[in-house]
């Protein structure tokens, strides 16, 4: 038998009759008009409950994204350099100075 005859022959048993095409389409009408009754929060407590499979490179390359994308970020909001140090400390003791001037105690 070559190629194309059992390829044919297969193709045979995958073909669905013409009862069976029918009550497939009934059941994906019925499953078409339920699910248009289901609410919004029903929906969004089956997608809270549910779960997504990711594959664990692209996690590993979205966490290493986030951490470098952070780390650019942070390392703006850290850095403090002499100067602005000396100028936050001189400004600090500018204004408990003038609260001590006026008899108020800030701590």
């Amino acid at each position: 038998m070559n190629f194309k005859l059992k390829l044919r022959a297969e193709l045979e048993h995958i073909r669905f009759t013409d009862s069976r095409k029918a009550i497939l389409r009934r059941h994906l009408a019925q499953a078409a008009t339920k699910r248009s009754s289901v609410t919004l929060s029903q929906r969004l407590s089956a997608f809270w409950n549910g779960y997504t499979e990711i594959p664990v490179s692209v996690l590993a390359c979205a966490a290493c994204l986030m951490a470098l994308s952070f780390g650019a970020v942070c390392t703006h909001v850290f850095a403090v350099d002499e100067t602005s140090a000396a100028l936050l400390i001189l400004t600090s003791a500018e204004v408990l100075d003038a609260a001590m001037a006026k008899g108020v105690v800030v701590l």
